[in-house]
């Protein structure tokens, strides 16, 4: 039982870190965009 368990942490464990890392994705591409249209208006 307590086997079953850990296991289950530990799939709960790697979606969190999967949703995590695909957010910070989506941020860093949309800071990316900005920036490019920022440097092209200064451009």
């Amino acid at each position: 039982m307590k086997h079953i368990s850990i296991d289950m942490f530990l799939l709960a464990f790697l979606k969190i870190l999967r949703i995590n890392i695909a957010l910070v994705g989506y941020q860093g591409y949309f800071w990316f965009l900005s920036y490019i249209i920022e440097v092209k208006s200064f451009l």
